[in-house]
C-alpha cells in the first residue's frame, strides 16, 4: 500500500514539474541590457544613452529571418543595428528582417542592438508585438535557419500583464535590492 502511495505521489509529481507552462519556454523574444538576456530592468537618468539588445532566447533552431513590432515609450531610438547581413523590409515599427545567412542557435541570439535615449523622468519601455501583417497569426515569428519555410513562433518575454518586455525606471521591474514588498506588488497591479 505504501509503495503504490509513493509511485502515485511521484507521477504526479513528475507530471506538475513537466507540466509545459512550468518549465522555460524557449523561443522567447526580449530587450536586454546586456547581451546575455539577464537585465530586461535597470534604472537609468533622463538624457542617459544607453545600449540595448533584441534577444532571441532559448531558440529552437537557427535564424534565417524574424520579425516583430518593436515600439517604445519615453525613448528615444538613436541607432539599430541589425545582426549579421540582414535587411529590414518592415517600416515603422514593423521589423521584417531577412538574413542572407543564418545566425547560429546559441542561449541567446542577437537579433539587433541599439542606441537609446531616456527621453524624461517617467518610465520608460520597450514592448514587442506582432507586425501589422504577421506571417504567423498574432504572434512575432521567425524562420528556421536550415528550412527557411518553417516559421517559428517567437513568445515576447514580457515583465507583468502587457507586451512590456524592458522597463527603464518601470514600477514592475524588480530591481537588485528585492524586497518582500516589492516582489508582491509584481503580482498586485
Amino acid at each position: 500500500m505504501t509503495r503504490t502511495w509513493v509511485k502515485a505521489l511521484l507521477l504526479g509529481t513528475a507530471a506538475f514539474v513537466a507540466s509545459p507552462s512550468l518549465l522555460p519556454a524557449g523561443d522567447e523574444v526580449g530587450v536586454f541590457f546586456d547581451s546575455e538576456a539577464e537585465e530586461n530592468c535597470i534604472e537609468a537618468q533622463q538624457s542617459a544613452v544607453l545600449n540595448a539588445y533584441l534577444l532571441l532566447v532559448e531558440p529552437s533552431a537557427s535564424v534565417a529571418g524574424w520579425e516583430c513590432s518593436l515600439e517604445v515609450e519615453n525613448i528615444f531610438l538613436l541607432d539599430m543595428i541589425l545582426s549579421g547581413e540582414a535587411t529590414n523590409f518592415g517600416s515603422g515599427d514593423d521589423y521584417v528582417v531577412g538574413l542572407t545567412y543564418p545566425l547560429p542557435a546559441s542561449r541567446a541570439v542577437q537579433l539587433a542592438r541599439m542606441s537609446v535615449m531616456v527621453t524624461g523622468s517617467d518610465p520608460a519601455g520597450f514592448f514587442i508585438l506582432p507586425t501589422t501583417f504577421p506571417s504567423l497569426d498574432g504572434t512575432p515569428a521567425y524562420a528556421d535557419g536550415s528550412d527557411p519555410d518553417i516559421l517559428l513562433p517567437m513568445t515576447p518575454n514580457t515583465i507583468g500583464s502587457n507586451s512590456l518586455v524592458a522597463g527603464i525606471n518601470w514600477p514592475n521591474c524588480l530591481p537588485d535590492e528585492a524586497t518582500w514588498g516589492r516582489v508582491k506588488a509584481m503580482f498586485y497591479d
